[in-house]
Formats: structure tokens, C-alpha cells, sequence
């Protein structure tokens, strides 16, 4: 799922988007969004010291954090995604 801290993403058509397509996933009773419920399946699969860590990946070539500028996404054209360095 996309986020922002701000909420600046909050009402955008990339949000609209996102929020669309896992209501209509989750409406057939698939995910397009696996890590909900990653930790209780990996449980269930038998695994038994499991901690989960969420980690920012940001989207687009300018976050604040300039250590997360190594991990950012940016899209060089609608629909397709590289990772920059």
C-alpha cells in the first residue's frame, strides 16, 4: 500500500488507484498487497521467532531523508519503476 507520512497522497489518483484495486482484490478473496497477514502466515507455516520491521521505501527522486535517497524509487515513465542510486 502507498503512504505518505504527511498524507500528501491522501485523495491523489495514484491513492484512488491503489485503494480501488485491493478493495476489488480483497472483495474475490485475493490480496495485491502481501504483507498484510505476512506475519500470522509465516506463523502458521511453523516459523516461530518472528519479528516484524517496516522499512520506508520512498517513491520519487526526492526524499528529505538524504539516507533514504539510496533507496528511492523513482518512475522514469508512467507504469514502469527502477531503483536509482
Amino acid at each position: 500500500m502507498y503512504f505518505s507520512e504527511d498524507n500528501t497522497l491522501e485523495g491523489t489518483d495514484l491513492h484512488n488507484w491503489v485503494v480501488t484495486c485491493c478493495d476489488a482484490a480483497d472483495n474475490i478473496g485475493r490480496t495485491i498487497s502481501p504483507a498484510r497477514g505476512m506475519v500470522e502466515r509465516v506463523k502458521r507455516a511453523g516459523f516461530v521467532d518472528v519479528h516484524h520491521q517496516v522499512f520506508k521505501l520512498p517513491i520519487g527522486p526526492w526524499p528529505k531523508d538524504k539516507k533514504l535517497v539510496s533507496l528511492c524509487f523513482s518512475p522514469p515513465a508512467p507504469g514502469f519503476f527502477t531503483c536509482t542510486r
